[in-house]
């Protein structure tokens, strides 16, 4: 049996850089506030993919304080059932807190270049396109087996849809997206 628990250091990691992103946030919207006296769309964005960011870290502490981090073998098998549930219910939240940045990022580099309406649309595009294609892997995390639970539960009379692999390779043409996306916006 092993004993080997990662999650402390998975909660410390987690964390860490969730503080350190909503103090980096949180400086940029007091100074929008307090120096610029100006909010943009820009802002909402980024608030609202630290917002999603801090529910999925919550959502996966809880994950922690129910084995996530352990070997399999060493959790309880009701209690590893609800582990993945949690985590399967905190994956969408991360995805999405990953992905509305790219909204926020095009919003600004439009203010800040001189205007372009090619670029502008452009930019737009890539990040909706990121939001939209990132919104699709939530869907499909959820539609893998029929009913939902026998993801987290496979003594459920239940089937899988579809090989896991699918949902591996879309998310590899998701973050695969997100670096061209990226280099694309840098390059503007």
């Amino acid at each position: 049996m092993s004993v080997e628990d990662r999650g402390p250091e998975l909660l410390a990691i987690i964390w860490i850089f969730t503080i350190l992103s909503s103090i980096v946030v949180g400086i940029k919207i007091f100074t929008r506030i307090r120096v610029l006296n100006a909010l943009g769309w820009d802002d909402f964005f980024i608030f609202l993919s630290s917002v999603l960011i801090i529910i999925c870290t919550s959502i996966f502490s809880y994950d922690v304080h129910l084995g996530m981090g352990k070997h399999a073998t060493d959790i309880q098998p009701e209690q590893l059932s609800q582990a993945v549930k949690v985590n399967y219910i905190g994956n969408p939240f991360g995805i999405m807190a990953y992905s509305l940045p790219n909204i926020s990022i095009a919003i600004l580099i439009n203010r800040l270049l001189a205007p372009n309406r090619f670029r502008s649309y452009g930019l737009l595009a890539l990040a909706i396109s990121q939001c939209c294609i990132a919104a699709v892997s939530c869907v499909l995390l959820f539609a893998q087996a029929t009913p939902t639970a026998y993801l987290w539960n496979p003594t459920l009379p239940g089937k899988l849809n579809y090989s896991s692999s699918v949902l591996t390779g879309y998310s590899y043409f998701v973050g695969c997206r997100f670096v061209c996306q990226n280099f694309a916006q840098d390059i503007c």
